[in-house]
């Protein structure tokens, strides 16, 4: 019996840096880009959230990838 994974669903998400709170911790925020297509590499992503981050007022911290998957019987 074989096990069968396939990546269905690709998101994207940007998170950054706006500030800091009254207690000087930093405060984030992130921005989510659905319909990512499944066979982006990982290098592509981190290349348009690069260029991304340069056109924000605020820094990019982080570039996170989020995968869904469909795992089938076969």
């Amino acid at each position: 019996m074989a096990i069968i994974s396939t990546t269905v669903q690709s998101t994207a998400s940007l998170k950054f840096k706006t500030g800091v709170n009254a207690q000087g911790k930093d405060v984030f925020k992130s921005q989510k880009f659905s319909n990512i297509k499944t066979s982006a590499s990982n290098d592509d992503i981190f290349a348009v959230g690069t260029s991304m981050g340069t056109l924000l007022m605020y820094p990019v911290t982080d570039i996170l990838r989020d995968d869904s998957n469909q795992i089938i019987n076969q």
